[in-house]
């Protein structure tokens, strides 16, 4: 079962797949507060999908399991898990682990 700090983790694992193809004025902070989606993100569209598909990848290599991140029309609203990386794990973390407490919040 995955916690959010692993969920975190693979986030941050992700985000320096990334940084890597970034200058570096644009590379993102490994933090809960980075923005990723919306205003503060550096991300264009393509780096996000990236993010997603990698994301993706690597939950169902680590969880065997996949989320179909892509086809959650609400994970594109500026004011929806996209926001920043805490606001994705928690997100995962609801997806991954339902009627877990996570960060406060019953889910499920």
């Amino acid at each position: 079962m995955a916690s959010r700090e692993q969920l975190i983790d693979l986030v941050y694992q992700v985000i320096r797949d990334i940084n890597a193809d970034l200058p570096l004025d644009r590379k993102l902070a490994e933090s809960p507060d980075t923005a990723l989606l919306g205003f503060g993100s550096f991300l264009d569209s393509l780096q996000l999908v990236c993010l997603l598909l990698s994301l993706e990848r690597k939950i169902e290599t680590e969880f065997d399991t996949k989320p179909a991140l892509m086809e959650d029309v609400e994970l594109l609203s500026e004011i929806g898990p996209l926001n920043n990386v805490g606001s994705l794990s928690d997100y995962l973390a609801a997806l991954l682990m339902p009627g877990e407490k996570i960060s406060g919040h019953a889910t499920g």
